[in-house]
C-alpha cells in the first residue's frame, strides 16, 4: 500500500509543531531534555503537542531512560488516510535534525506477527503524533532505528492482543526494544463545555480520571473510564496497548514523571477558550533492570 516513489516521509510538522532550523530544533530539544534521574525502562508514554505546549514534559520522558537502538513508536490516528493499524515497514523520515532509518528487520517480525498490522505509507504522511518525538528520540540515541505504529478503532480486547504479540515481537528480538506511546491527554473547547465550569478545569478533572488508570496499570480500566467520562485521550488506544505489552514483558512499576496543560503553560490569567492536558510517564520494571 505503500507509494514506492517516496521511499522517505517527509517532514509534516517542521515550522508549525517545532523549529524548522536544525541548530534551534537541536537548542530547544537540549533545554527540554532534563530529568533528575534515569531509569532502565521497558515503556515511555509522551505528549505530541507543540513543543511550546508539551515539550517540557516530553523532555522529561526522553531524559528519563536509556534510550537503545530500536524503539517501537505507538499513536493514534489524527486522520483518515491509510489503514486503521498501520505501520513504515522500510525507508526512512526525514527531519530538521536528519534521517531516521526504518528497522525494517523488527517492523517484518511485527507484520508476521501482528495480523491485524499492515504496511501503510499513507497512514504516516500527515500525522504529527509520532514524528514530534524523533527529535528528542535521535538526541538521545544517534544511531536511532524505529518502526512508526499508528492505530483506531481497536476495543479493550484488541489492544490486550495486539500488546501481547507485540511483547512476543519483543522478546524474541536481538537488541533491546524500547516501546513509547503517543498520547494527549483530555482536549475541552467551549462547544462542550459543562456549564459553570473553565476549560481547564475540565482538562484537569477529566484528565485525572485516566490518570488515576495509569497510575494503576490498568490498560481496560483506561479504556473503559475515557469512554464513560468523555476524557478525550486522543492516544488511549496506543496507552493500552503498550501498557498490555509492557506487562506482558515483565513491567510492574509505573511512574508519573509530568501533568501539566496548554492553560497552565501559558500562563493565562483567565479562562481559556480550548485547552488540552499532557502527562509523561516511565515504565519499567520493579528491579529496574529492563
Amino acid at each position: 500500500m505503500r507509494d514506492m516513489s517516496a521511499a522517505d516521509r517527509a517532514p509534516w510538522c517542521a515550522g508549525r509543531f517545532y523549529p524548522a532550523d536544525p541548530q534551534q530544533l537541536m537548542a530547544d530539544v537540549d533545554r527540554l531534555l532534563r530529568s533528575p534521574d534515569e531509569r532502565p525502562s521497558v515503556a515511555l508514554v509522551a505528549p505530541h503537542a507543540g513543543y511550546v505546549y508539551s515539550g517540557a514534559v516530553a523532555g522529561r520522558v526522553f531524559a528519563s531512560a536509556p534510550i537503545p537502538r530500536h524503539v517501537i513508536l505507538v499513536g493514534p490516528k489524527h486522520t483518515w488516510d491509510g489503514a486503521p493499524l498501520a505501520c513504515m515497514a522500510d525507508g526512512g523520515w526525514r527531519l530538521p535534525t536528519g534521517r531516521v532509518a526504518i528497522a525494517a528487520d523488527l517492523a517484518a517480525d511485527l507484520l508476521r506477527e501482528v495480523p491485524e498490522l499492515v504496511e501503510d505509507f499513507r497512514a504516516h504522511t500527515r500525522e504529527h503524533c509520532l514524528e514530534v518525538q524523533l527529535p528528542f528520540l535521535m538526541r538521545r540515541q544517534p544511531d536511532l532505528r524505529f518502526v512508526p505504529i499508528v492505530v483506531a478503532g481497536l476495543d479493550a480486547a484488541g489492544c490486550r492482543e495486539v500488546g501481547a504479540r507485540i511483547a512476543s515481537v519483543v522478546r524474541a528480538f536481538a537488541e533491546p526494544v524500547l516501546l513509547v506511546a503517543s498520547t494527549d491527554m483530555h482536549h475541552q473547547g467551549l462547544d462542550d463545555l459543562p456549564p459553570g465550569e473553565r476549560t481547564e478545569t475540565v482538562v484537569r478533572d477529566r484528565s485525572r480520571l485516566a490518570l488515576e488508570r495509569l497510575d494503576a496499570f490498568d490498560p481496560p480500566g483506561l479504556l473503559r473510564v475515557c469512554r464513560a467520562h468523555g476524557v478525550t485521550m486522543c492516544g488511549v488506544l496506543p496507552t493500552a496497548i503498550v501498557l498490555e505489552a509492557a506487562r506482558a514483558l515483565g513491567a510492574d512499576r509505573v511512574e508519573q514523571l509530568d501533568f501539566t496543560d496548554s492553560h497552565a503553560v501559558r500562563g493565562d490569567r483567565g479562562a481559556s477558550d480550548y485547552t488540552v492536558g499532557y502527562a509523561g510517564y516511565r515504565i519499567s520494571r520493579g528491579s529496574g533492570n529492563a
